[in-house]
Order: structure tokens, then sequence, then C-alpha cells
């Protein structure tokens, strides 16, 4: 290990993970790049979690375990983690994940030769519960090295997978301050990176170096007892989140003001490009029905007057 590596600190908030905890910590321990600490933050676990985090303390010195006494919920945990921190550079690790041990030293390489990137990212593998793999890659026009901060930021409100950089490598005190005042919506986690779009630019590697495992489980019923939880289960949550988009964005303190002009497009597009495809959608089924017909016309209007007196309950 050179001595001159910066310290990178792994944050791994965890609650009731026992079945998998075992192999992100040997993924994490078992990293090239040995200059980390591995903050780990038990969320009032109730199975074995915390015993087996305790067993790989005892083995080694890089690991700084807490104790949460009630659940504080996920992105609380989130935020303890990162404020504990004492490195320049800061990871969230989920507990199901794993890295290949070059994930660390590949993304610390690239943030030391781009000081003007603060998250860097790889390619990621997606581990399906329910069976199945995917490669997820961000190539030509998608690949955030020569994507403007407009087009990256635009990208994110339209939907694109850029929203997995959440658990690349940050540069700590940036990340720190684009983490305050996280909105309690759904896919924060989105609106955070979009922020950050605004604000800095990505770096990406194009390795698979990640594997994120993608829960059968939607989050309204793995966190159904927390507040996040009850959030995806709002009937309004999505419209809450695009309400909440503007105000944020507008509010951050990293965005320079001049891209904040950029904020009423970002916004407002999105909603609008879904409309637009719902009614593209409607046309095509639309189109469809009245084909099968073949010239019916009487069969028509009666299908047409139907359809008026549905939508207009």
């Amino acid at each position: 290990m050179a001595i001159e590596e910066p310290l990178v600190t792994i944050g791994l908030p965890v609650y009731n993970g026992e079945r998998q905890v075992r192999g992100a910590l040997e993924c994490l321990l078992a990293q090239e790049y040995e200059n980390l600490e591995l903050l780990i933050s038990d969320n009032a676990s109730t199975d074995s979690t915390a015993a087996i985090c305790e067993e790989y303390a005892r083995k080694d010195s890089r690991i700084r375990l807490s104790f949460n006494e009630q659940n504080i919920g996920i992105v609380a945990n989130f935020e303890r983690v990162l404020n504990q921190a004492t490195g320049p550079y800061f990871m969230w690790a989920a507990h199901d994940d794993l890295w290949h041990k070059d994930f660390l030293r590949s993304l610390v390489t690239e943030l030391e030769r781009n000081r003007g990137a603060s998250v860097a990212m790889s390619a990621v593998e997606r581990l399906y519960e329910s069976g199945g793999s995917d490669v997820m890659r961000y190539l030509d026009t998608q690949n955030p090295n020569e994507m403007s901060p407009f087009r990256l930021a635009m990208a994110l409100a339209l939907g694109s997978p850029h929203h997995l950089f959440f658990y690349g490598l940050f540069r700590t005190d940036f990340l720190r301050r684009a983490f305050k005042n996280s909105p309690r919506v759904i896919a924060n986690d989105r609106l955070l990176m979009i922020q950050i779009a605004m604000s800095t630019g990505f770096r990406y590697v194009d390795q698979v170096l990640h594997s994120r495992v993608i829960n059968n489980q939607p989050i309204a019923v793995r966190y159904k007892d927390e507040e996040y939880g009850k959030v995806w289960r709002d009937p309004k949550a999505y419209l809450k989140k695009d309400l909440m988009l503007g105000p944020y964005l507008m509010q951050s303190r990293i965005i320079p003001w001049r891209r904040k002009f950029w904020i009423p497009i970002i916004v407002i597009w999105p909603p609008l490009k879904r409309l637009y495809n719902r009614v593209c959608y409607f046309l095509y089924r639309l189109t469809g029905k009245l084909l099968r017909h073949r010239g019916r016309r009487k069969s028509i209007v009666r299908y047409l007057k139907r359809l008026v007196h549905m939508n207009s309950r």
C-alpha cells in the first residue's frame, strides 16, 4: 500500500442483512486498494447482523461499528455513516451488493486524474433475485465523460440509469453538502443525482466492477415499518416527487446560480414527455382496435361512443 494513497471511507448502513452481509464484507475487505475504513451502522437489526459484523470487526481493524438503539430509518442511517466519514473519498455500500477487487483503485485513480469531477462509477452488473442478470454500461451518447451537465441532468430527470452512480465514489466534502436537506420523497436518490449532475462532473470507468442485487419485493414492502416505506405507499407519491424537484434544486447550495436557469426545463419537460408517450400509446391501441373492425362503420361508431362514455366517468 502506497503511503500517499488518500483514505477512502466506506459507509455500510444495514438492517436485518444476515443473509447477504458476509458477501459484502468479504468483497469490501478484499479490495486491492487497502487504505480504507469501513463504517457499519446497524439500524437496530433483530437478526444476527450485529453479531456477524462484530465477528469481522475483531479480525480487521479497519472496521468501525455503531449500533442504533432504535431504527432511525434508512435515509437517516445513510446520512449517519456519511457524517462519520474521515477520508477525502466516500462511498455507500449496500449490504447485499458485491464489488470487484479493483473497484476502489479504479475509481480513486479516475477522480485523482479529474479534479473537476466529484463522483466516479464503473459499469454495473444487475443481479435479479428472480433469476438472470444484465450489465448496465454507459456508452456513446450516454457516456457521462462526454455529456454536458445539462444533458446529464435531463437524462436523469427522464429516467436514465445514471442514478446508479449513487453507489459510486464521491469526494466526501462535496457529498456532505449535496446530501443536506435530502427530500423525503420516492426516488430521492435520483433527485440527489440530478442535483449533483448540475453541480459537478461525473467520471465513468467502462469495466464491470460492481454487482447490484435487484430485489423481488418492492420498496414499499421491504420498508413497510419505516417512514420510507410509507412514502412509497402514498397514492400521490409520484406527484409529490415531481412537485418537490423544482424547490429542491432551487434551494441547492452546490448548483452554480447560472445553471439554476435550467431548472424549469428539467422540471417541466419530463412530465410532458410522459404525457406525450401515453397519448401515443392510447392512439396506437385505438388504431389497432379500429383496424380490427375492417371498415364496419356501425361497430366503429358504437366502439367510439362506448370509449367516450368510459372516459367521461
